[in-house]
C-alpha cells in the first residue's frame, strides 16, 4: 500500500450508539484512514440461551456477559470484512479509540508493515508489557516492538487479510474477551502469530483519558475456581515474583526484552 492511499479503518459500533459513532468521526478526522462502519452485534438483545451457547465455548477464565459476548462476535465480523476486503492490511477499532494527531503516516504509507508481521497492536491500556528491545521497524516517533506478553484492549489493531482469515478458523469454537483472542499467549491462538506493539501507541480508549467507562463491555467476572490455603498461595505468590524479577532482570542486561508500559502522547 502505497503512499496516497487511504488503508481501510473497519470501526465496531453498535447501531443504538450514534452518539459514539459522532464523537469518534469529531475526534479522529486527521488519522488518515478510510472508515468502514461495522454494525457491532449488541449480545445483550441475545436471549439467556442464546448467551448461554455461546459461553459453553469460552476457553478462558472468566463468565461473559452478554455484552462482551457481543463485542467478540462483533471482532469476528471484522474478521471477515478484512478478508472479504482482499487488501494486504486493514485496521480493526472500537469506536471508542482515540488517536494520536500524529500517526497519519502509519495509514498512509503502509510499506513499514511487512511479511515479518501477522498483527500489530496499536492501543495501549497503561499496563506493563514485555516487548522486544530492537525495533523490527520505525515510522517517525513510533517503534514497532515484538510484543512478547498479554497486553489487554482490542480498541485498535492493524491486521493482514492471511492473519483475519486465520483467525476466523482458529476462534470459531471460542468465545472470550477479543483482546484475549489476539494478545494473551494463555489462551492458546496469539503463539499462532507474530505480533507487534507500536510503541508508543496511537491509540488508546477513551476511558482512559477521563471519559465514561463502557458498561456494555465492562470487564468479565472471572469463575470461581479451587482455593488455596492463604499461607500456601501467599508462599507461591511469592516465590513466583521472585522468579518473575530475576527473568526481567537477565532477559533486560542482555539486551532481549524490555519491560514497561506503552505509553500514549495526546499531542
Amino acid at each position: 500500500m502505497k503512499c496516497g492511499t487511504m488503508m481501510k479503518c473497519y470501526l465496531i459500533n453498535l447501531d443504538a450508539s450514534t452518539d459514539r459513532l459522532s464523537r469518534f468521526n469529531a475526534a479522529n478526522g486527521i488519522a488518515g484512514f478510510e472508515v468502514v462502519r461495522i454494525s457491532g452485534v449488541d449480545g445483550r438483545t441475545m436471549s439467556p440461551e442464546s448467551q448461554q451457547a455461546y459461553r459453553a465455548n469460552t476457553k478462558g477464565p472468566f463468565h461473559l456477559g452478554g455484552g462482551m459476548i457481543g463485542c467478540f462476535l462483533s471482532h469476528r465480523k471484522a474478521w471477515q470484512y478484512v478478508v472479504d476486503g482482499a487488501e494486504p492490511w486493514a485496521f480493526v477499532c472500537e469506536d471508542d479509540a482515540v488517536f494520536t494527531p500524529n500517526c497519519e503516516a502509519l495509514f498512509r504509507d503502509a510499506d513499514w508493515l511487512t511479511g515479518q508481521m501477522d498483527i500489530v497492536k496499536a492501543e495501549t491500556v497503561l499496563q506493563k508489557v514485555e516487548v522486544g528491545c530492537k525495533p523490527i521497524a520505525q515510522v517517525g516517533p513510533f517503534a514497532v516492538r515484538k510484543l512478547k506478553s498479554h497486553h489487554r484492549g482490542g480498541a485498535g489493531y492493524f491486521i493482514n487479510t492471511d492473519s483475519a482469515k486465520r483467525l476466523l478458523e482458529l476462534s470459531e469454537e471460542f468465545c472470550d474477551p477479543p483482546d484475549d483472542v489476539l494478545f494473551d499467549p494463555a489462551l492458546g491462538i496469539a503463539p499462532h502469530f507474530r505480533i507487534f506493539q507500536i510503541d508508543p501507541a496511537i491509540c488508546i480508549q477513551e476511558y482512559k483519558l477521563g471519559g465514561e467507562y463502557d458498561s456494555m463491555t465492562s470487564s468479565p467476572v472471572p469463575l470461581p475456581g479451587e482455593r488455596l490455603s492463604f499461607g500456601f498461595a501467599k508462599v507461591c505468590r511469592e516465590f513466583v515474583r521472585i522468579l518473575r524479577g530475576v527473568r526481567h532482570i537477565v532477559l533486560s542486561v542482555l539486551g532481549i526484552s524490555d519491560f514497561k508500559k506503552i505509553s500514549y502522547n495526546p499531542e
